[in-house]
């Protein structure tokens, strides 16, 4: 099982905005695009490259959040990639880790219990 989830940057703390439980072969952005199209969030999505999606970055355009992802170096193609590319800001970016302490927060907490462990 793999736990994914979109947290929100808040002065002074950081909220859990969506989160969901899929396969643990599911790949992130997939996930994340359907988690994006039924949340609510404002401003900004800060994310690693894994994100770098076309259809990502058009669902964050449309909902009018500025993507802040960082760029794939093999990824060229794309209306919104090129848009979003535009928007990336690698001070911003810098922001990420705190993303990053959401999940180590809950591991610190849950332990064990957020893991699955594959079954033979």
């Amino acid at each position: 099982m793999k736990l994914h989830i979109i947290a929100e940057l808040r002065p002074g703390f950081t909220t859990i905005a969506s989160a969901k439980v899929s396969s643990g072969e599911a790949h992130d952005a997939p996930v994340a695009r359907e988690m994006l199209s039924q949340g609510e969030l404002e401003d900004v999505l800060l994310a690693d490259s894994v994100f770098d999606s076309e259809q990502i970055f058009k669902t964050c355009f449309d909902k009018g959040l500025t993507p802040l992802i960082k760029p794939r170096k093999n990824s060229r193609r794309g209306r919104f990639r090129k848009r979003a590319r535009k928007c990336f800001s690698r001070e911003a970016y810098r922001f990420r880790g705190v993303v990053e302490g959401v999940y180590g927060a809950m591991e610190l907490k849950y332990g064990a219990r957020i893991r699955e462990k594959k079954k033979n």
